[in-house]
């Protein structure tokens, strides 16, 4: 009788168990393998964020190459990677005393405005300064550029105005500066110089003072000009009413000579009727009367009498106004 038929199973093909030497061999050699490729990935891999630019150096040439973009980025495990900020930077120049073309020198304090240029980044590596250095001769070059444009307008240009601590608007100092640094800072320290402005201007203590006696001189003439024109219209004023006083006066006079002719008329007329028989008969008659008699007398007369007819001749000698009657004259008793 045969044997049962046995069909070959997974474990039948499995090999046989390897020794324990023989597999630590193979895991260390797994584990030396993954420590090189993280090594290889940890010196070939470097990041670069939005306010960095990278230098890589050590190339096969020994040249270097400016990496801009931010990002992740690859290299050879013997090259380096320098970092450098691409963020924009301020500094302040000055106070420094400059030279104008006339009227003294001037203070300026300026406000420089830059960054390192992508383009020109070779240009900062080679340089092989740090910032303090950099900064420095940045503030030596704007300050030739600062003399040199100061050095072309008077004093009075910079300061219109006493109490002015700004420059005019029409005067674009930091501007020209800029215009005629900026290439020059590119090519030799790959910088970007974005902005030059003067941010305050004050004057020195001896030129300060000497403008303020000559601005007190200047008030004084004014004061005595002043002075001068207030005499001399209080003069003119004077002169018109002493004018018109004597305009007044001589009207006056004038007035008082017609009033004065008026009653020598008046009184040559009375005088003339003064002197008339009748009437110097009539003042007798009325003198006699009055001295023989007093207040409480009674006179009585008879119509025919001479004292009547006088009387009657002087008022027929001189007509009575046309406003006034003369007075019925009381009856004889």
């Amino acid at each position: 009788m045969s044997a049962p038929h046995h069909e070959p199973s997974r474990a039948d093909f499995r090999p046989p168990d390897q020794p324990p030497a023989r597999r630590m061999r193979r895991n260390a050699g797994l584990a030396l393998l993954l420590i090189a490729l993280g090594l290889f990935a940890w010196r070939s891999l470097y990041v670069l964020d939005d306010t960095e630019l990278g230098w890589l150096s050590g190339g096969i040439r020994g040249t270097g190459v400016a990496v801009v973009r931010p990002g992740v980025h690859l290299k050879w495990p013997w090259q380096s990677v320098s970092r450098f900020s691409r963020q924009v930077r301020w500094q302040e120049i000055g106070p420094t005393e400059r030279s104008t073309r006339v009227g003294g020198p001037i203070i300026l304090t300026a406000t420089v405005c830059w960054r390192i240029a992508p383009e020109g980044l070779a240009h900062r590596v080679q340089l092989s300064l740090d910032d303090d250095a950099l900064r420095a001769q940045i503030a030596n070059i704007l300050s030739e550029g600062l003399d040199r444009e100061v050095a072309q307008h008077p004093l009075a240009q910079f300061l219109g105005d006493d109490a002015a601590t700004s420059l005019p608007a029409d005067l674009c100092l930091g501007e020209s500066v800029r215009a005629g640094r900026a290439p020059w800072l590119l090519e030799r320290f790959g910088l970007e110089l974005m902005e030059v402005s003067v941010t305050r201007v004050a004057l020195p203590a001896a030129v300060q003072a000497h403008r303020q006696q000559e601005k007190a001189a200047r008030c004084q003439a004014e004061a005595e000009r002043i002075a001068l024109a207030a005499t001399e219209q209080n003069a003119e004023q004077r002169a018109k009413a002493e004018k018109d006083a004597e305009l007044l006066k001589t009207k006056a006079q004038a007035d008082a000579a017609s009033t004065r002719a008026e009653g020598r008329a008046r009184a040559d007329q009375l005088l003339a009727r003064a002197r008339r028989p009748e009437l110097a008969s009539l003042l007798k008659v009325i003198e006699v009367y009055r001295a023989s008699m007093d207040k409480d007398s009674t006179l009585v007369l008879e119509g025919g009498r001479e004292f009547f007819r006088l009387i009657d001749s002087a008022s027929a000698a001189e007509p009575a106004p046309a406003a006034q009657s003369r007075p019925a004259l009381p009856a004889a008793r």
